[in-house]
């Protein structure tokens, strides 16, 4: 690290992202000033919670996984408690380490049944997909080599400054530039086990079919399980762990203070907001452009992503068994490639203190309609829902915005651009606290 200890620094959003770049660049700058701007009266972002009854849920940002080495390091040195994704009120085993029946629907009938989570039935599987399953996971185990090295080589300070230079340094370069059906295909994968297993893994975790980068499909299958690392939430809910990055920080945080303009000046900038103006030596947008109302004066804007909406709705009632065909609907359903079926999940969460029948999580690409929970209950009522706008279109091939849009002006969300994470976000923290030090703001 070549950068002075003081310096102010601005950052806009937060959500993970600013809260770790905070966090970052208070260990590497111990009199750094910083200010954090976040319009909303919650820090967090999208890592939201919704209680019903007597349980509160993860809705946003669900699951952190043991092997994330950040996040992990986070919960670990802050003694953090895990819980359960589907109750974090209290420290329980994570939500997918129980028996649970996981099925995938293809419009027609489930093309998989199983009596258990979907990478530990490897042997029924291959059945189905002769070697195409095993050359999936070594497909996999690929990505996550790559990603361990990157997370340890921008942990001990190394930095990029753009998306493209990070995939291209770490060997990733051609996942993002084909997509999923492609480098999976030529890797001698059945196209049904990638209609399948590949299409139910990123549409249950991304949304998004397997015409996405290869990238983003088989981090969506390392992320349902494949890796080996448990899924858990924090005790109390994610955004805990972006509150105690900002604590630790020690971070100046002003809540319901929207940014309007971050403008260019002799020697740093000038950010406009709310409540005034704050002149600082390095600005960071760490939320999405895209979610922003912000402008740039004398700098050029981030390039625009399309971002995918999903719907996310809560409803208690009773399945029709009909709609299925069958009387044993597995636990959590996921849906295959296929524009017929009119959801992406739909999973049971359990019995729900003062709740009616069973509550189930659907996720559908837009609000359900009245004639669709019809025919997927014989009763039900919705007791919560939201739109998301969760991930970007992991496309391959797009126009990526950079780390860094110009000398002292930071945008670390453009990590979205390859994946949405909580693990990417504070890796994302870590780069551009490098960066800012690199610079001697």
């Amino acid at each position: 690290m070549t950068g002075s200890d003081s310096g102010r620094i601005g950052i806009v959003g937060a959500g993970i992202t600013g809260a770790a770049t905070a966090y970052f660049v208070s260990q590497d700058r111990s009199a750094a000033d910083v200010v954090v701007f976040e319009r909303n009266e919650d820090v967090g972002g999208r890592l939201q919670t919704a209680t019903i009854g007597d349980r509160t849920f993860e809705i946003g940002g669900k699951y952190l996984h043991t092997d994330d080495p950040f996040c992990m390091g986070f919960v670990e040195e802050f003694d953090l408690n895990r819980a359960d994704p589907l109750d974090v009120t209290g420290s329980d085993p994570p939500a997918m380490g129980r028996e649970t029946t996981i099925g995938i629907w293809d419009g027609e009938s489930f093309a998989v049944n199983l009596e258990d989570s979907l990478f530990s039935s490897v042997g029924h599987l291959l059945g189905s997909y002769p070697l195409s399953l095993y050359r999936l996971f070594q497909e996999g185990s690929a990505l996550e080599e790559q990603l361990g090295e990157l997370s340890e080589q921008i942990a001990a300070g190394e930095s990029v400054r753009t998306v493209t230079e990070l995939t291209e340094k770490w060997g990733m370069g051609d996942w993002c530039r084909r997509t999923a059906r492609e480098q999976l295909t030529d890797a001698g994968i059945a196209e049904q086990c990638i209609e399948e297993v590949l299409a139910a893994t990123t549409q249950t975790t991304l949304g998004q079919e397997p015409s996405i980068h290869a990238f983003g499909g088989l981090y969506g299958f390392l992320s349902m399980g494949a890796s080996g690392g448990d899924p858990f939430a924090i005790e109390g809910g994610n955004a805990t762990l972006v509150e105690t990055l900002l604590d630790e920080s020690a971070a100046d945080v002003e809540t319901e203070t929207a940014v309007q303009t971050i403008e260019r000046e002799t020697d740093g900038y000038r950010i406009h907001h709310d409540d005034g103006t704050t002149a600082v030596d390095a600005a960071v947008l760490a939320a999405p452009y895209e979610r922003t109302d912000l402008t740039f004066d004398g700098v050029d804007a981030p390039p625009e992503r399309p971002y995918h909406t999903n719907h996310l709705s809560f409803v208690a009632g009773t399945l029709d068994t009909n709609y299925f065909g069958t009387e044993s609907i597995p636990d959590l359903v996921a849906a295959a490639d296929d524009p017929d079926v009119p959801f992406t999940l739909l999973a049971s969460m359990g019995s729900v203190e003062g709740v009616p029948g069973t509550l189930y999580e659907l996720e559908t690409p837009t609000e359900p309609t009245k004639d669709l929970l019809s025919r997927l209950f014989t009763s039900y009522e919705v007791v919560a829902s939201k739109s998301w706008q969760g991930f970007p279109r992991f496309d391959p091939g797009i126009d990526r915005p950079p780390f860094e849009l110009a000398d002292q002006l930071y945008y670390p969300n453009a990590i979205e651009s390859l994946m949405t994470s909580m693990e990417f976000s504070a890796l994302a923290g870590r780069n551009t606290a490098t960066l800012i030090s690199d610079a001697n703001v």
